[in-house]
């Protein structure tokens, strides 16, 4: 679609591109959760490498493989400040991997703010592939006020022509 929109552009010079990223707070909450999910391994593996004196890269460039996640896992659950399920004698009872990671997808709190910065992003990602890949130039392309809002078929971003 992106391709066939920048040709479209390309040929009519005149033609200005508003680009407004929207979110879905049903189902982007989701992505939201799950995101904050992966952050707290990250945060995890990065406290460890500090501790063993390894190089600290950025949490984003920081993966998570299959043979750490269960470890990484039990350790986000233990640090995370949420209600945990207690045995009668009040000690923290051991839970499967599932319900920790429900439990702390559950505790990630995603704001209408996080929602209208993540509609932000989306709006700018297409904005710099139509520079970058479409070879449009910038000065065409405007990101206008991201909106939250349930999002029919058809897209996270909305594009006007005018």
């Amino acid at each position: 679609k992106l391709a066939k929109l920048a040709q479209a552009l390309a040929e009519r010079p005149a033609l200005r591109l508003d680009v407004i990223g929207r979110a879905d707070p049903a189902s982007d909450l989701d992505g939201l959760r799950q995101a904050g999910l992966d952050n707290a391994l990250r945060a995890q593996k990065l406290k460890a490498l500090i501790a063993r004196g390894e190089e600290a890269p950025s949490l984003d460039d920081i993966e998570v493989g299959a043979d750490e996640y269960p470890a990484l896992l039990e350790k986000a659950y233990k640090a995370a400040d949420i209600k945990k399920p207690r045995n009668l004698v009040g000690l923290v009872k051991d839970i499967p991997a599932a319900d920790m990671e429900a439990l702390l997808r559950a505790s990630v709190s995603a704001s209408e703010a996080e929602l209208r910065a993540l509609a932000q992003r989306r709006a700018q990602a297409v904005r710099e592939w139509m520079i970058a890949q479409g070879g449009i130039p910038g000065e065409r392309i405007f990101v206008l006020e991201p909106k939250v809002e349930p999002v029919a078929e058809g897209g996270q971003v909305q594009f006007s022509l005018r």
